[in-house]
């Protein structure tokens, strides 16, 4: 496999681990600020109505980012297909696959493939 196969190999691998990792904060955020606005409605002493709409936005955007959570691990899965259909090698799972995607250089991620296989 070519050293420019392995580089584009490697900078997919690292781009769908961040849309992941950016799906996951967004729902983390959602939740915190829904949290928060929670707490700031009590601790007014605010009606359970005041803010409510607000409420339910914030609760779309996080069923949204939860929805894109799912599509990008699909996508994930997808490539993966993709990859084997190709002859590419899986080379681990999760963490696993990070720490091949954040080898040194394409020569140590070519011989940590070689080790995987």
């Amino acid at each position: 496999m070519s050293e420019r196969f392995i580089a584009t190999d490697i900078a997919l691998a690292r781009r769908l681990r961040a849309l992941e990792d950016a799906s996951d904060a967004t729902i983390r955020a959602s939740a915190d600020l829904i949290a928060t606005m929670l707490d700031a409605r009590q601790a007014r002493g605010l009606p359970a109505a005041q803010g409510h709409a607000t409420l339910a936005r914030v609760g779309t955007i996080m069923a949204d980012a939860i929805a894109l959570r799912g599509q990008s691990v699909a996508a994930h899965e997808e490539v993966v297909t993709l990859g084997a259909g190709m002859g590419l090698p899986v080379t681990g799972f999760g963490d696993a696959c990070q720490e091949l995607a954040t080898a040194a250089s394409p020569a140590t991620a070519r011989d940590t493939a070689r080790q995987a296989a």
